[in-house]
């Protein structure tokens, strides 16, 4: 089962192109945009990286872009270590 809409939240249309990857053209890029969180952000090396790949869903009707990453239980979890000092 599927938690991505099915619908636009802006215009309602139903022509959603979902989990649509989202290209980084920077030089020194994989290509792919991705949302980075570590786990230990103090730490000079041995962050404790955690990389997810940033999507979208886009509307074909009215262009709405949203975006969303594609583990993000892995992220939160990241996170949370983060915010206790990287435990």
């Amino acid at each position: 089962m599927s938690s991505l809409a099915s619908r636009c939240a802006a215009c309602g249309s139903s022509r959603l192109m979902p989990s649509v990857r989202i290209q980084d053209q920077g030089q020194h890029s994989n290509g792919q945009l991705s949302v980075r969180v570590d786990t230990k952000p103090d730490k000079i090396l041995f962050k404790g990286t955690v990389l997810t790949s940033l999507l979208a869903s886009v509307c074909g009707d009215c262009g709405r872009a949203e975006l969303r990453v594609s583990n993000p239980r892995e992220v939160y979890e990241a996170w949370l270590k983060a915010q206790e000092g990287g435990a």
